[in-house]
Order: C-alpha cells, then sequence, then structure tokens
C-alpha cells in the first residue's frame, strides 16, 4: 500500500499530514542553521581581513612593487617563470613551478 503525505484537503489546497509538515519543518530548521553556521564560519576564516589587507597595502605591496613587479607583472610583458605577482589571484595561480603563495601555509609558498 503507498502511503501518502497530502490528505484532500479541498479540491484545489490539499492538506499535508502532520508527518509530512513535521519532515518540512525539519529540512527548513536544517537549511536555517547551515546557512548561519557557513556564515559565522566565515567570521572565524577572516576574523581581522581589514587588518590583513592593511598589512598587505603597507608591508608586502611596496616590496613586490619594488622587487618583484619589473619582471612579474603585466607592465613587464611576458613574465618570467609565467608567475605574475600584480593581482592576488594570479598569485595563487602562480607561475610554471605552481602557487607562489599557499593561503595559511606559509612553508609551502615559493616565496
Amino acid at each position: 500500500m503507498q502511503r501518502s503525505y497530502l490528505v484532500p484537503h479541498s479540491m484545489f489546497a490539499p492538506k499535508l499530514t502532520p508527518t509530512a509538515f513535521v519532515h518540512s519543518l525539519a529540512v527548513a530548521a536544517m537549511i536555517f542553521f547551515v546557512g548561519a553556521w557557513a556564515i559565522t564560519a566565515n567570521a572565524f576564516v577572516y576574523p581581522n581581513q581589514s587588518e590583513n589587507d592593511e598589512f598587505f597595502e603597507k608591508k608586502v605591496r611596496p616590496i613586490l612593487a619594488e622587487r618583484c613587479w619589473g619582471c612579474h607583472s603585466a607592465d613587464a610583458g611576458e613574465s618570467k617563470g609565467s608567475l605574475r605577482l600584480d593581482h592576488g589571484k594570479l598569485i595563487e595561480q602562480g607561475g610554471d613551478s605552481g602557487p607562489a603563495v599557499v593561503a595559511g601555509k606559509p612553508d609551502e609558498s615559493l616565496i
């Protein structure tokens, strides 16, 4: 015998059975809590993003501009080793030798 979760309430608006209603509430609650967890988890991964950005702009970017961009930027034409260091995504992508920077793993980073 096939079990139906819909009980005819009227011709146009079926009524959910108590079991189906509880299941739909449980699914909605799981979606809510997973979404809330994802939002708060991001806050733990990047707790001081503005501090990180400030550090990069004040300490790292000047070194890259002075010592690296001459050979590893769009202005350099063809970058040595296919490594570009003038954009964050390109730094992560790396060049012929692999990623220049591995986030959170300085020992695995090439620079």
